[in-house]
This record gives structure tokens, sequence and C-alpha cells, in this order.
């Protein structure tokens, strides 16, 4: 995604937390931040139909690759705990790039994969590394992202490294998808103005005492 003035998205969220940094623009941005949940809470959703039918789909050898940028919102909810925020996120073949802030805006966490493995940046400019941002950000945040599976999933799709169900509906959307032990439930989908291609709006990723809201802006 690109914008006339010929910047990336990703250079505008970098300006954006330099900004951040601003007293004056923080103090503007408590407001939008405190209300942030009440605007999450009124969303509004597209009906879900009903399940038509459920199929299984067996690991395959491979699948296109798409790369993306995304902007958004996310809710946890963690053994009684929670967390809510916002994200970028940066992704192609070799490297993912994250960043997770904070309801003030602040820079939690900046998560970055690539062949060497995974390393999380903390807002006190610590580093650390792991060989999987699953094991990383489960000893860091305290809750798995599992974002092997999840550039999949956050597309409308199942990863193909594993066995998984997909819950269809009626018009042929995905409803759900179970994989790895996580249960994904689609609630909207919203149309690339180009194309006119579905892609998810609002999922939601479940595990034991474990809940991943993510809501898709751009």
């Amino acid at each position: 995604m690109s914008h006339s003035d010929g910047r990336s998205i990703w250079q505008e969220i970098w300006s954006l937390l330099h900004n951040a940094y601003n007293p004056s623009f923080l103090s503007c941005q408590l407001l939008f931040w405190a209300i942030t949940p009440l605007l999450l809470s009124c969303t509004t959703l597209t009906p879900r139909l009903p399940i038509a039918h459920t199929i299984l789909i067996k690991p395959t050898v491979s699948m296109a690759h798409e790369n993306f940028e995304l902007v958004g919102k996310i809710l946890v909810k963690n053994s009684g705990k929670s967390f809510h925020g916002r994200f970028f996120w940066r992704h192609d073949e070799i490297n993912d790039e994250i960043l997770i802030l904070s309801p003030l805006g602040q820079v939690v966490a900046k998560i970055q994969r690539n062949d060497s493995g995974a390393y999380l940046t903390t807002s006190e400019q610590d580093t650390l590394h792991a060989v999987d941002v699953e094991s990383l950000t489960e000893r860091f945040l305290g809750w798995q992202l599992p974002i092997t599976s999840l550039q999949y999933w956050i597309r409308g799709i199942n990863s193909p490294i594993t066995i998984s169900e997909i819950d269809m509906g009626a018009d042929k959307s995905i409803m759900a998808i179970r994989q790895d032990d996580w249960e994904i439930t689609y609630l909207d989908y919203s149309s690339l103005k180009l194309t006119q291609i579905a892609r998810p709006r609002i999922l939601v990723l479940n595990r034991t005492n474990l809940q991943i809201k993510l809501i898709i802006d751009n």
C-alpha cells in the first residue's frame, strides 16, 4: 500500500511513533486511546450465515506467497489478564516486522523475524532473541503470537504446513479454521476496492485460556 506523496504506510507509521514522544502530541492521543475499547465494542458486524459444511485439509507442499502491510487494533485476554492497543505488521517471504503499541501509543514491543531467528526489542531498548516469534512473545509478553500460521489466517486461509479443519458458510466464505490447537473465527470481511476480493476485517484467535482479537483497519 502506498500514498500519493510517495511514502509507504510504514514510513507514516514511524513518523507517527516519532511524534508520539512529543508531550503535546501524546496529550492529544490520550482521549483517543481512552475511548478505543468503546469504539471496538460498537463495531458494526455483517450478520453471520450458518455453517454450511466443514472440510478437512491435509498439509500441502506449498502455497502462493503474499507480501502485506497491515494496521489494526489488537485485544488480548490471557488467563484473566487483558491488553488492548494497536499493531503494525509488515510481512514478506523472508522477514516480518511487527510493532505493538500500548493504549497510550507507546511502543510495547518491536518484533522482527528473519532467517537468523526472532528478535524482540522492548520499550527500554533491550533486545531478546529466540528461535521463533511464538516462544519469544510467550516469554516476554506472557502470551503467544502464532505468527507462523497467522500470516495465512489473517488472509482468510489455512496454513499449508499442518492439517486443518475449515467451516464454510453458505456463500462459500470461510467462517472458522481449526489448526495447531487454535480456533480462528472470522466475524467480518471487507472487500479490497480495486479487486473486490473479500479479506478478513475482524478475526478472533482462541486457544486454552488465551484469546486474541484482531481488527484490520487498512
